[in-house]
């Protein structure tokens, strides 16, 4: 589920899965191959909106939380200097696997403005792990594909509304 309120984006993901497996320390840079979402946000304007991945298009690893309380996900921004967002985001285990909250900010560097008509593309790109020798077993894109790190073309369109 997603939706805009005052000056973010809020996401909650929930997650079937029967080994829950993230990356901890300093695998988080690698999170990709275990339990995480990878996050994709296109804050461009204008004809640069969905080009190739450059500035202004952002990747974000959000690794699962393992633990049934809640707790905050340990971040790794692909372009750590040069990003356009700021990525807050929880999480925990579930009966059916795991879940994670969180919202999306423009920065300063960003030239999207949240308000209605304001244009932009994400992408949510679960990845599975279920074993230690098995990294990342598959991965599940809402719009694009295994390609969202050097092409936002699959990236979903979104127009804020009121």
């Amino acid at each position: 589920a997603c939706y805009v309120k005052d000056d973010a984006v809020y996401f909650r993901l929930d997650v079937t899965d029967q080994i829950v497996r993230p990356a901890k320390g300093d695998e988080i840079p690698l999170a990709f191959r275990y339990d995480c979402l990878e996050l994709f946000v296109d804050s461009r304007t204008g004809a640069a909106l969905g080009s190739t991945v450059d500035f202004g298009a952002d990747q974000v690893i959000v690794p699962a939380v393992d633990s049934r309380v809640i707790g905050e996900s340990p971040l790794w921004y692909a372009k750590r200097d040069d990003r356009h967002i700021e990525v807050e985001a929880v999480g925990r285990r579930t009966a059916e696997g795991w879940m994670l909250e969180g919202r999306i900010v423009p920065n300063a560097k960003s030239a999207l403005r949240l308000r209605p008509g304001s244009r932009l593309m994400m992408d949510f790109v679960v990845d599975d792990c279920d074993g230690e020798k098995l990294l990342r077993k598959s991965m599940m894109a809402v719009h694009g594909s295994q390609n969202n790190n050097s092409n936002v073309a699959g990236w979903g369109r979104y127009e804020l509304g009121l």
